[in-house]
């Protein structure tokens, strides 16, 4: 295979850099850890403790103890560093073949409580992490009295059932006097109450502790500020876990304690804590996130998606939850703006560690399990406060797409998150002819800015509208091999960068990544093709980037077969397949196809053959075959006659609901195929469920499906023209998602448009 090495064309900065941090040592010398493990075909909890050179960067000695397994070597070999730039990200590097993705180390050093999180692979989108687990400094002197262990906790515990394979969570309070321990542990079936002995022939210096009469083992951490204490005995039917704080009765925090402060979280609870973050439950393991918790002015917070925010900082990272939060003695309540959702933290008197107490949803209060440590000490005036349930900056865009006027003039049509939508003429701004250029356009930086990628017959440019509110263009490339014959496809990495696609005017593929600000392209001039050799590529092309970074890039060729361009991480290569004969497809006379990937790492591709709507799938679970369905079987006429200029998928990760679109060819209508998350398709009717007298259905090129690609964010918003508005398709917002009390109201709910010119101060 003829293949060009990436090469780097443009480098462009418009973002706010986090401020860098210094650096951090990870342990002293000991530590203890231990974690709740998701491995086929069960869970597992353990615990572990040991040595770590900090010299080598190896655990020279480390024991583990596993509720499944019992006791085994640890499993850890040692540890890479992330810069301070990084923001505290270290790597554990694991013995033998490393079958984990990726993986996540925040909060060591000066902060006693850290946390790894080890997702699995390939797949790693929609299976939980295979591992979370807290690391803790081994307290080295467990003396009594005043200073010692003595002393007030608070924990949270997970509590697996031997019997029936049960998870649940619990918290509660315990006190330590002596070598008496007292506590009581709070769940679904409500109080009780337990007393242990601490054994005083069994109290180590090392801040392990066993007990008399129980299988029970503590380890203290931390000055005994933090502690762990474990029973995977389950000889009583029940095996425990409990991760604790030291607490002082009677503290009360200010709004003025947290503001400028960030937090790295790992949380575990009831499929329903899916839910808190926007998503909708699911399954029935345990459900697990990773976030930065941040406080900004005026009591209200924000919660990032943890990986981006040190990948992409702040500014580009994904918010999971955000609202205002009440201070309760020394717990935190995070409520979002609408009321409906709300988590509970409890944080230790210096608020360097926090853990999770309960979260709610609809009125019902469920136990969590995990906590983690304050990873930015800030101050009041760091982080502006939140408006509503926006974003104060004015230029905050939603999305961003390109639409045709009727006289062929390219616009993109910006959306802001209250709703208001903004054209802007490319051409006027840029002094570019742009009538027949390939144009993508997106939100950027948090949606503070446009970006745009404009090819035209002599160079590939990118074209931005900057944080002020100033525009750019800059040339990406100019070589001929490096230009795009065919429209540009657009995806998002896992990350949240930008991925195009397509191919140049010798049918070569071309591949475009924006990531850190920073443009590459690579030039695939020969891919295997392992059953049959391409046509010339189409147009008609649709770029899928699967959350195991999977890279498609799904084309009709000249000879009507539909064909996937792709690789993955784990190749070094690029295939090109022909999926109309492996799915037995005939040949494909439509002129649009275009794919979406659901939860379950299913790959969908909609298109029309002889006017009839086709979806080609792919599962893993299916030994990767590609299978055809063919909606005629099941809908008759209602599948057929159909555009051959329009199909559209997506896929909502609230809901579980896979949605197809498509036109009939008479042009008066969208048709809706909507598959739930468990359930049938069933065939829907725009035109007939709207019954609106003014709305006509769009062109096919002025009709623009947005999504929201990141997980539990969901949505679509699918908009068309008005009649009697102008020239320009004005669009409106179609929501096809909806409360479930809200089942018998229209499929689409209409809302007036809003258009607004920029103006010069815009």
């Amino acid at each position: 295979m003829q293949h060009r090495p990436s090469r780097v064309v443009l480098a462009h900065r418009d973002r706010v850099c986090v401020d860098p941090l210094e650096p951090r040592l990870v342990f002293d010398t000991g530590y203890f850890a231990a974690g709740i493990q998701y491995d086929d075909p069960g869970l597992s909890i353990f615990n572990e403790f040991g040595d770590y050179d900090e010299i080598t960067g190896n655990i020279i000695s480390g024991t583990r103890e596993d509720s499944v397994a019992g006791s085994n070597g640890s499993p850890w070999a040692g540890f890479d560093f992330g810069g301070s730039a990084e923001l505290f990200q270290s790597s554990l590097r694991f013995n033998g073949t490393d079958a984990l993705e990726r993986r996540v180390t925040v909060g060591f050093g000066e902060t006693p409580l850290g946390f790894s999180v080890a997702y699995s692979g390939p797949f790693a989108f929609y299976r939980p992490p295979v591992q979370i687990s807290f690391l803790l400094n081994q307290a080295t002197d467990l003396s009594e009295g005043s200073g010692g262990r003595d002393g007030s906790f608070f924990f949270n515990e997970g509590t697996y059932n031997t019997a029936n394979g049960d998870w649940g969570f619990n918290n509660g309070t315990s006190s330590i006097s002596g070598l008496d321990v007292n506590g009581t542990r709070t769940g679904k079936s409500g109080d009780e109450s337990f007393s242990l002995q601490l054994d005083p022939n069994a109290i180590f210096r090392d801040g392990s502790t066993l007990f008399a009469d129980s299988p029970a083992v503590a380890f203290y951490g931390d000055n005994l500020g933090v502690s762990l204490q474990t029973d995977l005995d389950g000889s009583d039917g029940f095996q425990r876990y409990a991760l604790g704080i030291k607490t002082e009765p009677g503290t009360s925090f200010t709004t003025d304690d947290f503001a400028g402060d960030v937090y790295a979280l790992s949380l575990t609870g009831s499929p329903t804590l899916r839910t808190l973050i926007g998503g909708g439950a699911s399954g029935s393991e345990p459900f697990t996130y990773t976030s930065a918790l941040e406080f900004t002015d005026g009591n209200t917070f924000r919660m990032y998606d943890l990986l981006e925010y040190y990948t992409r900082e702040r500014y580009r990272a994904t918010h999971l939850f955000k609202g205002t939060y009440t201070i309760i003695g020394d717990e935190v309540r995070l409520t979002s703006f609408d009321g409906s959702r709300s988590i509970d933290l409890k944080f230790r008197s210096d608020l360097s560690l926090s853990l999770g107490v309960k979260y709610n949803v609809n009125d019902t209060d469920q136990f969590i399990f995990g906590g983690g440590p304050r990873i930015l000490d800030g101050n009041p005036g760091d982080f502006i406060a939140l408006n509503g349930d926006e974003d104060p900056a004015p230029d905050t865009f939603a999305d961003a797409t390109i639409v045709n006027g009727t006289d062929g003039t390219r616009y993109v049509i910006t959306k802001a998150a209250n709703g208001q939508e903004t054209r802007f003429n490319l051409s006027e701004i840029t002094g570019l002819n742009l009538s027949g250029a390939g144009l993508a356009a997106w939100a950027q930086t948090a949606g503070r800015s446009i970006g745009v990628f404009a090819v035209t017959s002599d160079a590939v440019r990118y074209i931005v509208r900057q944080t002020d509110g100033n525009w750019m263009a800059t040339p990406i490339t100019t070589t001929p091999a490096e230009i795009l014959a065919t429209t540009p496809s657009l995806a998002l990495l896992p990350r949240g960068d930008i991925t195009l696609g397509g191919f140049n005017a010798d049918g070569d593929l071309l591949r475009f990544d924006f990531e850190r600000d920073l443009w590459t392209v690579e030039v695939i001039e020969t891919a295997p093709t392992p059953d049959s050799t391409p046509g010339t590529p189409t147009d008609n092309t649709s770029l899928l980037v699967t959350p195991w970074s999977g890279w498609h890039l799904f084309y009709i060729d000249s000879t009507q077969s539909l064909r996937a361009a792709w690789t993955t991480p784990m190749l070094n290569t690029y295939y090109d397949n022909n999926l109309s004969q492996r799915a037995g497809l005939p040949q494909v006379d439509g002129m649009a196809v275009h794919a979406t990937v659901t939860d379950q790492a299913e790959i969908h591709v909609g298109l029309i053959d002889q006017g009839k709507l086709n979806t080609l799938s792919w599962n893993p679970s299916l030994d990767g075959r590609w299978n055809n369905s063919a909606f005629e079987e099941t809908f008759g006429a209602g599948a057929s006659g159909l555009s051959p200029s329009f199909v559209a998928t997506h896929f909502d990760f609230r809901t579980g609901d896979l949605y197809i679109f498509a036109m009939p060819q008479s042009g008066e209508d969208i048709i809706l195929f909507v598959k739930p998350a468990q359930g049938a398709w069933a065939r829907h009717s725009v035109a007939t469920d709207l019954q609106l007298a003014d709305y006509t259905i769009p062109q096919p090129d002025t009709i623009l499906i947005t999504g929201h690609p990141a997980p539990f964010e969901g949505g679509f918003d699918l908009r068309g023209s008005f009649l009697g508005l102008g020239d320009l398709p004005i669009l409106s917002r179609l929501f096809t998602t909806r409360p479930s009390q809200q089942q018998t109201q229209s499929l689409l709910i209409h809302l007036t448009p809003s258009l607004v010119e920029p103006t010069d101060d815009t």
